[in-house]
């Protein structure tokens, strides 16, 4: 029942959090499933919910996609999250758990950095081919950690993707990473009959999620939004990395 409530409530998290602040969704649920989960349930849980949120954030805004971006990151993730995906239940409990923690650690402060420093105005956008590699560590990450936020992101804003043009590029990627890692841990046995009803409650609310947070863009500060993020996401790392 706990993991039923706590996916419940990740899933509407996950959804309103990245609709807003564009990253960070998929982090949160990860962080806030590993207090009552394993780690390789974790990564199998957050699968089917992050390919539910992210293809209905991706209807939203589908309009704004980058189609170069997306096609090249995808290039490089899609062979990357199913090597991932096979390569998940053959890794040890504690490593993933640690890998989390990390993710955890370097979202953060990518965050902070970016907080800190002014961004030049970029006279041109990065070419689109330079997401092959991102995509590669994108997929890769996302199918052994759950998450590659602190990846995917830099990229996209250096394509000078912003609001629903960042959304819908970001959402069409993670997208389809998460639905290959879902079919592969459903054949796998990552995924279970067992641990269906967490992922289909987090699914159900991470729909409304996305609405929510549709309504709530441009009407609440994303800056104090991300901070908030920001506590939360570094007390579930330190807790993941001291076991």
């Amino acid at each position: 029942m706990t993991l039923l409530v706590l996916a419940a409530v990740g899933g509407f998290a996950a959804g309103v959090i990245t609709t807003v602040a564009g990253i960070g969704g998929g982090i949160s649920l990860v962080a806030l499933l590993s207090l009552v989960a394993e780690p390789r349930a974790v990564v199998g849980l957050t699968a089917p919910v992050l390919m539910i949120g992210n293809g209905t954030r991706y209807l939203m805004f589908r309009g704004e996609l980058d189609r170069p971006a997306a096609g090249w990151l995808l290039a490089g993730a899609v062979p990357a999250a199913i090597a991932g995906a096979l390569l998940l239940p053959r890794l040890p409990g504690r490593a993933i758990q640690v890998g989390m923690g990390l993710l955890l650690l370097t979202f953060v402060a990518v965050q902070l950095l970016r907080q800190r420093r002014d961004e030049p105005a970029r006279s041109e956008a990065i070419a689109a081919p330079a997401g092959l590699p991102v995509g590669v560590a994108l997929g890769g990450l996302s199918a052994t950690v759950g998450g590659a936020g602190p990846v995917n992101a830099p990229y996209l804003h250096a394509r000078g993707l912003r609001k629903g043009a960042f959304a819908a590029t970001n959402a069409a990627t993670n997208g389809t990473v998460h639905a290959l890692k879902t079919l592969v841990f459903v054949l796998n046995g990552i995924l279970t009959v067992g641990n269906l009803g967490a992922a289909a409650a987090a699914a159900a609310t991470v729909t409304l999620g996305n609405r929510v947070g549709q309504v709530l863009l441009g009407r609440i500060s994303e800056e104090a939004f991300v901070r908030l993020l920001l506590v939360a996401v570094t007390i579930a790392a330190v807790r993941l990395l001291l076991g």
